[in-house]
């Protein structure tokens, strides 16, 4: 378990390591590489959606995607909001696994934020947020990133 004090810089490093690992496993990899902040992209284009909120790490959120959802609004939620995403989150990937008081934290917020800020989707975009939700358990219209990446990956394989 990392240290308090060495957070700063791994959050430091993390910023960058989505872009910076694209681009050095493009140019060494034999294999075709599908990226999931491109297919996350991709599906929400797709779906015709105009305003989403994320859910993930404080940085995803604050982000939009790492700028990958510039060209869409992204509703930022309130800041004790964003708090409360990013420590339940973190919470989720310490342990290996969701509650369900972690998924009713998650669905109070998401629904709030389809109410009062009129998104249209909740961007699960923290992988681990697939150990909470399932397409049967959300009572609000959100994208799995995690299965958006793998339907994107099984598209390449199959053709």
């Amino acid at each position: 378990m990392l240290e308090m004090e060495s957070w700063p810089t791994w959050l430091s490093i993390l910023r960058v390591l989505p872009t910076v690992w694209q681009v050095l496993a493009l140019q060494r990899s034999k294999l075709p590489l599908v990226s999931l902040l491109d297919e996350t992209v991709r599906d929400i284009d797709a779906r015709g959606l105009r305003r989403v909120a994320l859910f993930g790490t404080r940085f995803t959120i604050e982000s939009r995607l790492f700028g990958k959802l510039d060209h869409i609004d992204v509703v930022q939620p309130r800041p004790e909001e964003i708090d409360c995403v990013h420590s339940t989150y973190i919470e989720i990937v310490n342990a290996g696994r969701g509650t369900e008081e972690h998924a009713a934290v998650l669905r109070k917020i998401a629904n709030v934020l389809c109410k009062r800020d009129g998104v249209e989707a909740i961007v699960l975009a923290g992988t681990e947020l697939a150990l909470v939700f399932n397409e049967n358990n959300t009572d609000f219209p959100a994208i799995d990133c995690a299965r958006v990446h793998i339907d994107g990956i099984m598209r390449e394989i199959i053709g």
